[in-house]
């Protein structure tokens, strides 16, 4: 990722955190390629901030924790973690569903 950021047209905060993809929506209609689907563009973007439906986290294939992490997202999304085989208290089960990781947990060092 490291080597790869200079070549990015925002930093990498603007592609995790998906707070404003109007920024997105205008570099893409200076592509020629995707200057033709304006429109479909334009309205995934809204989907998307309307519903808050994607986020994007980081990963390094190298990193074990990296790893850990983005299954942990992924069964976060998909409800795996209130399957049959998990613990059934309430507490476990909120915590699960908020993610419960502190701010350096999330940004670990790792990834970048």
């Amino acid at each position: 990722m490291k080597k790869n950021s200079d070549k990015l047209d925002f930093g990498i905060d603007f592609y995790t955190d998906v707070l404003d993809l109007d920024y997105l929506l205008e570099l893409l209609d200076d592509g020629p390629f995707t200057k033709k689907y304006r429109k479909l563009n334009a309205a995934l973007v809204g989907i998307v901030q309307d519903y808050s439906l994607v986020c994007f986290l980081p990963l390094n294939v190298y990193s074990e924790k990296s790893l850990m992490n983005l299954k942990g997202a992924i069964d976060r999304a998909n409800g795996y973690i209130y399957g049959s085989g998990e613990e059934r208290n309430i507490q476990s089960l909120l915590s699960c569903a908020v993610g419960a990781r502190t701010e350096s947990e999330r940004y670990d060092t790792d990834f970048m």
